[in-house]
């Protein structure tokens, strides 16, 4: 079996759905991002906010492990820090997971 990648952009979502990325709310009728593939054998998929997703890009440009499994924890929405990294000053829509 062959490892791909697809990436698509949704206009507007039909239901809500968690970011893989933020871990808050994609709201209904929102843009999101949809990424879907084989890596290694395992199917993944995912739905991030458009800015989480430029984040993903740049988290693993920045730490240069492409390959690597995505971040456990919450991660600054549309930034590459750990959500609890982030002062509360700079993020007023925290949300629990």
């Amino acid at each position: 079996m062959s490892d791909f990648h697809n990436q698509r952009t949704v206009a507007r979502t039909r239901k809500a759905y968690r970011c893989g990325w933020c871990h808050q709310r994609i709201e209904k009728a929102s843009s999101c991002v949809v990424t879907q593939g084989v890596f290694e054998g395992d199917f993944y998929r995912g739905r991030y906010h458009p800015e989480c997703s430029e984040a993903t890009t740049l988290y693993y440009k920045t730490h240069r492990c492409w390959g690597e499994e995505m971040p456990e924890g919450p991660m600054e929405r549309g930034g590459i820090r750990w959500l609890e990294e982030v002062p509360v000053e700079e993020n007023q829509t925290k949300e629990t997971p």
